[in-house]
């Protein structure tokens, strides 16, 4: 098989492998609003909410849910309230129009 079929055969499976996987766009707790256990309980409904919906509307069940914070601005605490794990710090890529650019604001991801 050419290099060209096999960069193929391996972006059909990564996408296909993507499926499951989900990413938290925004979550922020703000500062001021005093709740016990609030995040890890939004998380933790967010999450169950996501596995149910993903059967549902498109048929497949979410295996991971992953969440990036800019640890310039943001502790993260949410995350790690939630028992989220950090996997360690992106390349400080983002998506526009559908292509990568590099950005330069690396990011602590937590899965």
């Amino acid at each position: 098989m050419s290099l060209e079929g096999r960069i193929i055969v391996i972006e059909h499976q990564r996408a296909r492998g993507l499926d499951p996987v989900v990413n938290g766009v925004r979550f922020l707790g703000l500062p001021w609003v005093k709740a016990r256990h609030l995040a890890s309980v939004r998380l933790s409904e967010n999450l169950r909410l996501l596995s149910r919906d993903g059967r549902r509307h498109y048929g497949v069940p979410v295996w991971l849910a992953e969440s990036f914070v800019d640890r310039q601005r943001f502790r993260g605490a949410s995350c790690r309230a939630a028992n989220g794990q950090a996997l360690g710090w992106t390349r400080g890529f983002a998506k526009r129009q559908g292509r990568f650019v590099q950005q330069g604001h690396r990011k602590e991801g937590y899965v």
